[in-house]
């Protein structure tokens, strides 16, 4: 049985158990905050090494909203950017392959591996963090739209540093609709966002797994991938 998981369009380590019990067991450490889990982000935009921190909002539906000023009964969510590097932009027959959406988003050649360490676990945490930076992750169709309509009018997100000031809670939760209104749907494929590791120490044991080449980084020949 599945041990915790992974959003449905990224790729990587995903923990299985033989057992309820042991199950039990990772559920208590992931809790406990014994269960590192380091990803591999594929940006837009370089990321700035350090940690990151939002608020995201506690409703239980995409896309996930996040602001960077604290508001009471919003869940924290932190990551630390460990390591941020410059790499091509995945080749148009990568992308074809896997199916990656680029959402509208203007050409460039080059994109950004970010290494993360992720503090808190909070459904799509990684993906509305970046993109609340400026930074999504390539192919993310819930959230590049969303960084584009902002990046055209930067007072659109009723949750960014420049929002604007609404005169009572009605401007506001219009405000709040229409930025959800900005992001798209779910990706159908798989995105820039690989679960790159997993450990954990249990028993006197120290367990350590690492997830294989990510997709962008799968340097295949033409005749592999037809």
């Amino acid at each position: 049985m599945t041990t915790h998981q992974i959003d449905n369009c990224s790729e990587g380590c995903v923990v299985l158990s033989k057992t309820k019990e042991f199950c039990s067991v990772f559920h208590g450490l992931i809790r406990e905050k014994q269960v590192k889990k380091v990803y591999l982000a594929l940006t837009t935009e370089p990321v700035s090494p350090g940690i990151i921190t939002h608020y995201m909002r506690p409703l239980n539906r995409a896309p996930r909203l996040v602001s960077e000023d604290h508001i009471e009964r919003w869940h924290l969510c932190q990551m630390e950017i460990l390591d941020c590097k410059k790499v091509p932009w995945p080749k148009p027959l990568i992308t074809k392959v896997h199916k990656v959406d680029n959402c509208g988003w203007p050409k460039q050649e080059a994109a950004y591996e970010c290494k993360i360490n992720l503090m808190t676990g909070k459904t799509h945490q990684i993906r509305a963090q970046l993109a609340a930076i400026g930074a999504p992750i390539v192919g993310d169709s819930a959230y590049m739209t969303g960084v584009i309509a902002a990046m055209a009018n930067p007072s659109i997100n009723p949750y960014g540093r420049a929002s604007l000031n609404y005169n009572n809670e009605e401007e506001k939760a219009a405000a709040v609709e229409a930025w959800v209104a900005c992001h798209g749907k779910e990706p159908k494929s798989v995105i820039g966002l690989q679960a790159s590791e997993i450990s954990w120490d249990y028993e006197g044991e120290h367990h350590y797994y690492k997830a294989g080449v990510p997709w962008w980084r799968q340097d295949a020949v033409e005749s592999d991938l037809v």
